[in-house]
């Protein structure tokens, strides 16, 4: 059996119930069904305090991963899972890197191909917390220029 992930954003229910047709009409030419039951919805922006389940989808309350990204109805979590998680996930990587004798090539493509690739995604389509950048630069900084590194 195979699946197949797809992710709509739509701006109301209206959109929901057009954007559903065509997934079942496509379904229908291609000898496919989409399972509504295993369908998983999650109301965002004014509808967020929503009590409706429409058309027959799993409405969520907790957070949802989307292609990566984290979403749900508290800003605090957001940020904790897309930007903290991250920065400490970054933080054990950069130590890993630090013990090793790189030249400050070796760690320029370290911060180019390893760090800033974790935080490239999330920061393209999010709002970056003030407080994030400078630890970030302050992280990137003392590992390129190898100084102390307090956690």
């Amino acid at each position: 059996m195979q699946m197949t992930l797809t992710n709509l954003v739509c701006s109301d229910l209206a959109s929901v119930e057009k954007a559903l047709e065509i997934v079942d009409n496509f379904c229908s030419l291609a000898g496919l069904k989409l399972n509504r039951k295993k369908t998983k919805a999650i109301w965002l922006g004014k509808l967020e305090n929503s009590e409706s389940n429409p058309l027959q989808l799993k409405w969520l309350r907790n957070p949802v991963k989307i292609l990566g990204i984290v979403v749900s109805y508290d800003e605090k979590g957001n940020n904790q899972h897309n930007f903290i998680h991250k920065l400490q996930k970054l933080q054990t990587n950069l130590d890993l890197w630090r013990a090793r004798d790189l030249t400050l090539f070796g760690r320029v493509l370290i911060i180019k191909s390893l760090a800033l690739s974790q935080l490239v995604y999330s920061s393209s389509n999010l709002d970056v917390p003030q407080e994030i950048t400078p630890i970030i630069k302050t992280k990137l900084f003392k590992f390129l220029w190898r100084t102390k590194t307090t956690k």
